[in-house]
C-alpha cells in the first residue's frame, strides 16, 4: 500500500512541475541524500520551522531573498565573518535581543534607519556620516541640534555638513529617536555597543557589514525583511547559530549552493516532490530527531573563494625571434620576405583606331567672313 502511495505521489509531482523545475528539485534531493549530516540538518531545520511558526514566517521571507544571487553575495560575507568573530557575534545577538524584547527601543532604532532609507539621493558621504552618528550617539545629539556645534567637525560629518545644515526636518526626525535611546539603559548596554563596534573596527566583520548595509540601504524592502528576521531569531539565539551553521554547510556544498533555496521554498509549501521525499526519508531514517542539537555548532573551515581559470597570457618570448643577438645584445629581427607573385601575362597590342571620316562641306559665310554682306 505504501508503495502504491509513493507512485501516486510521483505521478502528481511529474504533473505539477515543469521538467526544468523537476530536474532542479531532484538534483537538490540527491545532493542532500549524498551526506547523512546534511540530510539530518535539513530535516531537523524543517521540523524546527514547523514547530515555531513565528520564526518560520521570517525564515520564509528570508528564503525568498536568498534566492536572489545579488542578496547572497551581499549577506553571506557578513554571516561568514560573524560566525568567526565571537565578540561581534555576542554584540549582535544582544543588539537583536534588545530590539525583540523592548518595543520602544526597536521603534527608536527603526526610526533612525527609516530616516536613512528615505533619502533617495543622499550625498556620497551620507552612509559614513550615519554610521558615525550611530557610533557616537551623544555627539550625534549635539550635532543634530546644531551642526556647527562640534568643533572641530569630525571628518565623517564634515563632508556632509552643508547637507545637514540645509535639512532641518531631517535633523529633527533623527534627533527624536536619538534622545529616546539616550534615556534608556537597555539601549546603552545593548544597542550602543554594537553600533560603536561595527563603526570603530576595521576588521572583516565591519567591512562585510558596511558592504551589506550599502546594499540594503539602496533596497529598503530587502532591508526590512533582513531586519525582521534578525529580530524574530533573537528570541532563540542558540537556534539562530545552528541555522546559520546549516546555511554555512549549504554554501560549502557546490551541489546545494545554487539549488537549495528554491528547493527549500518548495519544501516549506509541501509540494508533491517534497511529500514524496518525506515519505521516503521517514521509511529509511525514521522521524527527524530533535533540532537544533544542545551543543554549540562547530566552526567550519573558511569558505574558499570561487576558483577562476588562469589566464594564459601570451609570453613575450613567443614573439621574439630566437636567433643570434645583434648589436647591444638585442636579437636580430628577421627580414620580412614578401611573397613573390607570378607575373601578369602581357595582353596583345590593340590595332590603332582608324580616324573617323568627316564629310566635306562647301564654304559658307560663317567660314569666310570676307564674304559677309557687311
Amino acid at each position: 500500500m505504501m508503495l502504491l502511495w509513493t507512485f501516486c505521489l510521483l505521478g502528481a509531482a511529474e504533473a505539477a512541475y515543469t521538467r526544468a523545475d523537476l530536474d532542479l528539485l531532484r538534483a537538490a534531493e540527491r545532493a542532500l541524500e549524498s551526506s547523512a549530516a546534511d540530510l539530518s540538518h535539513h530535516r531537523g531545520y524543517l521540523a524546527y520551522l514547523d514547530s515555531h511558526p513565528e520564526i518560520a514566517e521570517a525564515e520564509d521571507a528570508y528564503t525568498e531573498l536568498m534566492k536572489l544571487s545579488s542578496f547572497r553575495r551581499a549577506v553571506e560575507p557578513f554571516q561568514e565573518a560573524l560566525l568567526r568573530d565571537a565578540e561581534a557575534r555576542e554584540a549582535f545577538d544582544k543588539y537583536c535581543l534588545a530590539l525583540a524584547e523592548r518595543e520602544d527601543v526597536r521603534r527608536a532604532v527603526e526610526d533612525v534607519h527609516r530616516c536613512e532609507l528615505a533619502e533617495r539621493r543622499p550625498p556620497a558621504g551620507f552612509p559614513a556620516a550615519m554610521a558615525y552618528l550611530r557610533a557616537h550617539p551623544d555627539e550625534a545629539i549635539r550635532f543634530l541640534e546644531n551642526p556647527s556645534r562640534p568643533v572641530p567637525t569630525p571628518a565623517p560629518l564634515a563632508t556632509t555638513l552643508g547637507f545637514f545644515e540645509t535639512r532641518p526636518a531631517l535633523r529633527a526626525e533623527l534627533l527624536d529617536p536619538f534622545l529616546e535611546l539616550s534615556r534608556d539603559a537597555r539601549a546603552r548596554t545593548h544597542v550602543y555597543p554594537w553600533w560603536a563596534m561595527i563603526e570603530a573596527r576595521g576588521n572583516a566583520t565591519a567591512q562585510a557589514y558596511d558592504r551589506l548595509m550599502r546594499y540594503l540601504v539602496a533596497r529598503p524592502s530587502r532591508f526590512w525583511l533582513w531586519h525582521g528576521r534578525n529580530i524574530a531569531l533573537a528570541s532563540d539565539a542558540h537556534a539562530r547559530h545552528w541555522i546559520d551553521h546549516w546555511h554555512q554547510r549549504v554554501r560549502r556544498n557546490p551541489d546545494l549552493a545554487r539549488r537549495y533555496w528554491p528547493y527549500l521554498r518548495q519544501a516549506r509549501e509541501q509540494g508533491p516532490v517534497q511529500r514524496e521525499a518525506a515519505v521516503r526519508w521517514n521509511e529509511a531514517f525514521g522521524e527527524a530527531g530533535p533540532w537544533p542539537p544542545e551543543s554549540n555548532p562547530p566552526t567550519l573551515p573558511p569558505l574558499a573563494a570561487p576558483e577562476t581559470p588562469p589566464l594564459n597570457w601570451p609570453r613575450l618570448e613567443d614573439y621574439v625571434p630566437k636567433n643570434a643577438a645583434g648589436p647591444n645584445g638585442r636579437p636580430k629581427m628577421p627580414a620580412f620576405d614578401f611573397p613573390k607573385f607570378p607575373e601578369m601575362p602581357k595582353l596583345p597590342a590593340l590595332p590603332p583606331m582608324p580616324e573617323p571620316k568627316r564629310p566635306k562641306r562647301s564654304p559658307g559665310a560663317s567660314d569666310n567672313p570676307a564674304k559677309s554682306d557687311d
